[in-house]
């Protein structure tokens, strides 16, 4: 009110000045620019915030998968290596290790029959580890002939592969080869990683015979129940230590470590072809 008497305010009609014109229709341009950078900041910030959760709710699972992933490529190159520089000897190897675990199977198998079942020794019977050792020695047989053919595929697949460099192109570097699309190696490497988990067994297990041995000879009657089991677990226990133990576990140490620089360019030299080829 001005002086007790009301006033009315009107919106003003006059247009605004020349200078402010642009100014304004600038204003009216950027805004709905503004408006989806705002927007699109959002949808970033939301995104950013969704990833973040995600890798919070599984910080460790790649990893994970890329620790066993990049063991057995490691493994994968070193037998590759090994086999191209030394594969006859332990293909061969492999192969006189199957039979000597066959004979053992079957020297295993006798004793089971001829062992007396009144020979009741603690923590278990000369008879049942008889036949615990015909069953062992029949998963060695199974293990070293499928690593004597993974090794014989390997070879054959270094044979073809180094005849049709030497006829179309050069052999490529070492680093340039595809090593998960050989099957066989990856077969090669399970069965050795299955191997050193059977000589384990066959460590605990000669342990246990140990054991049923010492039990056996408490007394008159007991130690002459088990004269026969007696004498079959010896010779059994000895051949089964050195033969699966030590000749077998060497073979695993030929084929699976690493031997350094040396083994390394033999993968494409000619006398990994002329090893191949003599195997195969």
């Amino acid at each position: 009110s001005l002086f007790g008497r009301p006033v009315r305010l009107r919106p003003s009609t006059t247009p605004p000045p020349r200078l402010a014109r642009p100014y304004l229709h600038l204003a009216a341009m950027l805004s709905p620019v503004a408006e989806q950078q705002e927007q699109q900041q959002a949808q970033q910030q939301e995104s950013q915030e969704h990833e973040q959760q995600e890798q919070q709710q599984q910080p460790e699972a790649p990893q994970a998968r890329a620790v066993p992933i990049a063991f057995l490529t490691r493994r994968k190159m070193t037998l590759r290596a090994n086999i191209a520089s030394s594969g006859r000897r332990i293909v061969a190897s492999q192969g006189w290790l199957a039979v000597i675990a066959t004979f053992l199977a079957f020297f295993s198998w006798t004793a089971y029959w001829r062992s007396a079942s009144e020979c009741a020794t603690s923590p278990m019977s000369l008879k049942s580890w008889f036949l615990g050792a015909f069953v062992i020695d029949c998963i060695f047989i199974l293990l070293f002939l499928f690593a004597m053919y993974s090794g014989l595929s390997v070879m054959d697949e270094q044979l073809t592969s180094a005849r049709s460099r030497s006829r179309d192109e050069p052999a490529p570097a070492d680093d340039d080869i595809d090593i998960s699309e050989t099957t066989f190696l990856d077969c090669a490497v399970w069965a050795g990683l299955v191997a050193v988990v059977a000589f384990v067994v066959v460590f605990v297990w000669s342990v246990l015979g140990f054991v049923a041995i010492a039990d056996s000879g408490r007394d008159e009657a007991q130690e002459e129940n088990c004269s026969y089991g007696r004498r079959y677990f010896w010779y059994l226990c000895i051949f089964t230590l050195v033969t699966m133990c030590l000749c077998g576990a060497g073979n695993v140490a030929d084929a699976h470590v690493s031997r350094g620089a040396s083994s390394r360019p033999a993968a494409a030299s000619p006398s990994a072809e002329s090893t191949a080829e003599a195997a195969v």
